[in-house]
């Protein structure tokens, strides 16, 4: 069973703090699903989505690049609360990683090498 009240920490910094209501309320709100729980268009009974990119309208989806979770291989990432029972916690993540300069030898606005 999913606790009540729930904290996201990532490096001992806490990202968010909810509880299960409100969490459950905020993704009906920016996925704009409307029917009820395990209902056809409505939400999945048991999953809750932690979302860092988000469109303009806060909704999700259309990933904007500057919103991302920035980590490094050493970030720890901690769901914290009271559960009631044992079970299984499945993480979905999407690992995004700069692409390398192609070319080294920029060329500026005035056609000049930097």
């Amino acid at each position: 069973m999913f606790p009540d009240t729930t904290s996201l920490f990532c490096d001992t910094h806490l990202l968010k703090a909810y509880q299960k209501d409100l969490w459950k309320h905020e993704m009906f709100r920016k996925t704009g699903l409307s029917a009820p729980i395990e209902a056809a268009n409505g939400l999945d009974s048991g999953v809750y989505v932690e979302n860092y990119c988000p469109h303009l309208d806060g909704r999700a989806g259309d990933e904007l690049h500057h919103r991302h979770l920035a980590t490094t291989r050493a970030t720890r990432c901690e769901l914290m609360g009271s559960f009631s029972a044992a079970g299984t916690l499945t993480v979905l993540t999407n690992d995004v990683v700069p692409a390398p300069k192609i070319c080294t030898d920029e060329v500026g606005p005035e056609g000049r090498r930097q």
